[in-house]
């Protein structure tokens, strides 16, 4: 129906050697676990990453503080879900607001991984991870308010991960799925700036031309 990701034209073998280095528990500065974490810009600063910091600046710097690694299991699968602050891992924008969008960058080898985005048909007043199991990547989160139904839930679109740089929408319910049956699935994302919409993103990285269209 609409298109929740696009491919950047940008070059960043670079800037992923040193996300890849940075993807190490022992930079971990807020986060779920070792697996989910972030790693503060002053990290980034202290450890010397340049090209990281360049390419930030490519988008004027647009995006919340820090950087977030996730590391997923061998066939883990991320229920759909929207993002938001509800655990307050971003000290620079309000608890529980929405989050637009991140750029996305894979660390790991290409194995197919699917991202599938939908809608609620139904327009009910679901919270940010209400169709995960109860307590599933939610610590402390009201059980009452998770394991929903997933029926009324209308797909939208679909993409496959390359090697480069993806804008993906993350305020639209989306769901991912590691399809490797034996390493983990290593990826790390930079988080925009919750008061501009997606849509807008979208334009103004068109603007600067970026975007690759589909």
């Amino acid at each position: 129906m609409f298109s929740c990701a696009y491919e950047l034209d940008l070059d960043i073998e670079d800037v992923r050697k040193e996300l890849q280095y940075l993807n190490d528990p022992i930079f971990k500065d807020r986060g779920y676990d070792d697996l989910c974490f972030y790693v503060s810009d002053k990290t980034v600063q202290k450890e010397g990453c340049e090209n990281i910091i360049k390419f930030k600046q490519l988008f004027n710097n647009g995006f919340v503080e820090g950087i977030r690694f996730l590391n997923m299991k061998p066939k883990q699968t991320y229920n759909p879900h929207v993002d938001s602050n509800e655990q307050g891992f971003h000290p620079d924008i309000p608890m529980d607001i929405h989050q637009p969008g991140n750029v996305n960058i894979l660390l790991s080898k290409l194995v197919g991984d699917e991202t599938v985005w939908y809608i609620d048909g139904e327009l009910r007043r679901l919270q940010p991870w209400a169709f995960s199991k109860n307590g599933d990547l939610y610590p402390g989160c009201d059980n009452d308010s998770m394991g929903v139904s997933q029926d009324g839930l209308i797909e939208v679109d679909r993409w496959s991960i390359t090697e480069k740089p993806t804008l993906f929408n993350t305020s639209v319910w989306h769901t991912i799925r590691s399809n490797d049956i034996e390493n983990i699935r290593r990826s790390a994302c930079f988080v925009f700036w919750p008061y501009n919409s997606f849509q807008g993103i979208v334009e103004a990285i068109r603007q600067k031309g970026y975007l690759i269209e589909r």
